[in-house]
């Protein structure tokens, strides 16, 4: 049997004859969907709109650290997805509904229908991200949208004052030690003074405890430094330990042969520069290239050490990713500041070995007066430090500023009657045509005399019309062949 073509005046014929066919299965699509989206339960949607400021984000690198090193932890986009990951996050949901006197699965949805609910979104090219709640109840969905604005900028005002509060508790604890070294060390000098006949130091003796009680206390402020490093370090790492069961421990920093390297080198040079300083002026080529040559190799240390952590550690949470870093700058100063405590320790040992060339009278007042300078000077310091980092600790605040308030909505954005009902009618009508071609095709009737001439291959002899004269008769009979 040949192929037939089929013309596009019969598939026009076909819809037209088939039209009730069409426009039954189209109205009966529409009213479903109508009556459908009139039973569905209306959504209510709030909308909010808040503001990051880079600048004062607590995830913003106080030293360098080389982003491919690190394997793009850091910028501001994961910093927007770190607030993402806080909205979300249970901690934040419950606090949020425990404000707002709800409780999951009683008056409220659950944490998982809430967390979906939940959708937050960066404007692009913008700091600004939007929080939207979609809830059947249009009163929780606006309170809860502002609550939980209210509930990131207190975790986060929290976190960027975490730093400086546990620095403002480290500090306290060295300055009352401090305060009894230092009241120990007068009761020892007075008790020097009033047991001897005293003997004036010398002018070169003045200047060697002068010189000893510098370096005590440059020696001192390294030692903070370190110990301000190690407990960050270490608080960071009791965060992690919840994310994660890998965690790179500072000794295996410090073994690595690179990192040790730098940090050998460091200590070489920082014991040269403290020699020259003793000769020279600060404008010296001397003391300027010794200067330049440890700020690059003290760029180079921070540039391993974040390797060794970057390399050891793969991880995709952007939360995550910023501990890690925070790990990074603390291993990093840390390292550089124990370069730094070897030299100098080995400066004071050079200078203590003048001072046991002096008489014993002198040395014992020497020693003393050493103790009680030094140990006031490491007090004011220490004093001072308190109350700046006291006062850095009041005056942080947050980096998120709300921008948009959430109103109750009026109209509810689910289910969408309209839009339903015209995508039904496209619908109905696809399947209405594909309904009538099918009972067209499917009918194997003949119905004009072309088709018996093609199926037969014979000639038409004569055709009998419709007869339309007796009662009763079809009057829409097609003409059957003689």
């Amino acid at each position: 049997m040949d192929e037939q073509e089929i013309s596009l005046q019969e598939l026009w014929q076909t819809i037209i004859s088939h039209a009730r066919l069409i426009v039954g299965i189209t109205v009966v699509a529409m009213v479903a969907a109508y009556v459908a989206s009139s039973l569905m339960t209306p959504i209510y949607e709030a909308e909010t709109t808040f503001l990051i400021n880079s600048a004062a984000s607590s995830f913003s690198l106080p030293i360098s650290v080389s982003s491919e090193l690190l394997g793009g932890f850091g910028g501001s986009s994961n910093q927007a997805m770190n607030y993402v990951e806080i909205i979300k996050s249970r901690a934040s949901l419950g606090k949020t509904l425990a404000r707002l006197g709800l409780e999951p699965g009683i008056n409220a949805p659950t944490v998982k229908r809430l967390s979906d609910a939940i959708s937050v979104q960066s404007i692009a090219k913008t700091d600004a991200v939007k929080l939207k709640v979609q809830l059947a109840d249009r009163e929780m969905a606006r309170d809860l949208a502002n609550e939980l604005i209210e509930v990131l900028i207190e975790q986060n005002r929290n976190m960027n004052q975490s730093a400086s509060r546990s620095a403002r508790e480290f500090l306290a604890t060295q300055v009352e030690d401090s305060s009894l070294k230092l009241l120990q060390a007068e009761e020892r000098l007075l008790s020097v003074k009033s047991g001897q006949k005293i003997v004036a130091p010398t002018a070169e003796t003045e200047a060697l405890l002068k010189r000893l009680v510098e370096l005590g206390l440059q020696q001192a402020t390294i030692d903070i430094t370190v110990e301000q490093m190690r407990a960050k370090a270490n608080k960071v790492r009791e965060q992690l330990a919840g994310m994660s069961e890998t965690i790179v421990s500072s000794e295996t920093i410090v073994e690595d042969p690179v990192v040790q390297g730098y940090r050998t080198q460091l200590a070489a040079l920082e014991l040269s520069l403290a020699s020259a300083r003793e000769k020279y002026t600060e404008r010296h080529p001397e003391v300027q290239r010794l200067v330049s040559e440890t700020e690059e190799v003290k760029a180079n240390l921070s540039s391993a050490v974040a390797k060794v952590v970057g390399t050891q550690v793969s991880t995709p949470n952007p939360m995550r990713e910023a501990l890690i870093v925070q790990v990074a700058e603390a291993e990093a100063l840390m390292t550089a500041a124990r370069a730094q405590q070897e030299a100098m320790g080995e400066l004071i040992a050079r200078e203590e070995a003048k001072l046991d060339k002096l008489p014993e009278k002198e040395l014992s007042l020497a020693r003393v007066v050493r103790e009680f300078e030094l140990a006031q000077q490491i007090y004011i310091m220490l004093r001072t430090k308190y109350e700046e980092v006291r006062l850095a600790e009041q005056m942080q605040v947050s980096d998120i500023f709300p921008l948009d308030v959430a109103i109750t909505p009026e109209k509810p954005i689910k289910p969408r009657k309209v839009l339903n009902t015209a995508i039904a009618m496209v619908l109905g009508v696809f399947v209405g045509v594909g309904a009538a071609f099918i009972d067209e095709f499917s009918d194997p009737s003949f119905k004009t005399v072309e088709e018996i001439e093609r199926s037969l291959g014979l000639p038409t002899l004569g055709t009998v019309p419709a007869h339309g004269g007796m009662p009763g008769a079809n009057l829409g009979r097609r003409k059957r062949k003689a």
